[in-house]
C-alpha cells in the first residue's frame, strides 16, 4: 500500500505502564507541526532521520571521523558533532562500535510495526492494556495512522492515540476515529497569542477539533481525555489554569489529566544538537514540585473537574 506520507518511527517501547491504561506498547512517530519550547520529545519534531549522539557511550574510536564526508566530527569539539554543518547523512552510524552514534528514525510499515509488538498481546489482554501511538504528532500521517490502527484492531488490540489536536478533522474522523478506542488530547495553552509564541502555531484548530470530538466521541465509543502539560511559569500559571477550567466547563468536560514537567527532555536536545535560550537555572530543568501539582489539582477538582492519572 502507498501512503500519502511515510513517517519514520523513532522508538517503540514494548512494555510500558505509562501512556494509557494497563501494559502497553508505545509507537513514537517522527514529525510534528508544533515546535513547543519545552518539547519532551525534541527528536520527534523533524520528520526526517537525524543523527543521535550519546556522550556516555562514546569510546573515542576514530572510525566515524574518517568516514564523515562533511568533517563535522572532532573529539576536540565539546559536543563532538559540529551540528551547524552536520547533514545527518548517517554514514558514521554503521562504523560506531559502541552505538554512541545512531540514527533517530527508522522506516517501518504498519505490518512491520504490528509484527514487532504482537508478542506482547497476552500482556495487553490480561492487564487491560494495548498499543499507544504517539510522537511527534501521529495525525500528521493520517493514511499511515489509519492503516496501523486497522491492523491493530484486526488483532483485537486496544488502541490509543496521543495528539496535539493539530490535524485535519474531516480525514481524522473518517479514517482514524472508527479504529481508535481512546484519544489523549494535549491542550497546552488557551490564549492564542501565547500558544503561537511558545508552540509555534495558532491554537484555533486545536480547540475547534477538541470541541467536535468532545461532542461526538461518545457516539463512536471512543474515550477522550484532555491533558495539560504543566510547564513551570509557562502553562501552569494561574491565568492559563483559570482559562482552561472555564474552557472545560463550557464544553462539559468532567475528567482531565495533568502532565508535570519532566526535566530529562533537555538531555535529549543535546543528543540531536538542538540548543535553546533557556537559562540553565530555569525551573524547567527541575523536577516538578508536588506542592504546586496538588495546588493545581485542587483548582480543577474544586470546580467539579476530576483529575485522573493518565
Amino acid at each position: 500500500m502507498i501512503y500519502r506520507s511515510n513517517p519514520l518511527v523513532f522508538k517503540i517501547t514494548g512494555y510500558s505502564t505509562h501512556d494509557g491504561p494497563g501494559i502497553r506498547s508505545v509507537v513514537f512517530l517522527k514529525g510534528c507541526p508544533l515546535s513547543c519550547l519545552w518539547c519532551h520529545n525534541p527528536e520527534s519534531q523533524k520528520p526526517n532521520a537525524e543523527l543521535w549522539w550519546e556522550k556516555d557511550r562514546c569510546i573515542t574510536d576514530a572510525d566515524c571521523i574518517s568516514v564523515c564526508p562533511e568533517e563535522v566530527l572532532n573529539f576536540s569539539n565539546k559536543s563532538f558533532v559540529d551540528w551547524n554543518r552536520c547533514t545527518s547523512c548517517l554514514k558514521c552510524v554503521p562504523v560506531c562500535p559502541s552505538t554512541a552514534l545512531s540514527a533517530c528514525g527508522t522506516q517501518m510499515t504498519p505490518d512491520e510495526i504490528t509484527d514487532s509488538i504482537i508478542e506482547y498481546k497476552d500482556f495487553y489482554d490480561t492487564s487491560g492494556g494495548g498499543v499507544t501511538i504517539s510522537g511527534g504528532e501521529p495525525a500528521m500521517h493520517i493514511d499511515f495512522l489509519s492503516e496501523l490502527l486497522k491492523k491493530l484492531k484486526q488483532q483485537n488490540i486496544n488502541t490509543l492515540v496521543e495528539t496535539s489536536g493539530y490535524f485535519n478533522l474531516k480525514r481524522f474522523r473518517e479514517l482514524c476515529l472508527p479504529y481508535t478506542d481512546t484519544i489523549y488530547y494535549d491542550i497546552k495553552l488557551i490564549d492564542p497569542v501565547k500558544h503561537k509564541t511558545l508552540c509555534g502555531t495558532d491554537n484555533q484548530l486545536i480547540l475547534d477539533n477538541f470541541v467536535w470530538l468532545q461532542n461526538n466521541c461518545s457516539y463512536n465509543n471512543t474515550k477522550l481525555l484532555p491533558r495539560i502539560p504543566l510547564i513551570p511559569d509557562l502553562t501552569d500559571n494561574d491565568e492559563n489554569i483559570d482559562q482552561s477550567i472555564h474552557f472545560f466547563l463550557k464544553h462539559g468536560v468532567t475528567n482531565i489529566a495533568l502532565l508535570p514537567n519532566n526535566p530529562l527532555w533537555f538531555n535529549k536536545e543535546l543528543s540531536i544538537g538542538k540548543r535553546n535560550s533557556i537559562p540553565k537555572d530555569s525551573t524547567l530543568f527541575k523536577l516538578y514540585p508536588n506542592k504546586k501539582l496538588q495546588y493545581i489539582r485542587n483548582l480543577f477538582t474544586s470546580n467539579g473537574i476530576n483529575v485522573l492519572s493518565d
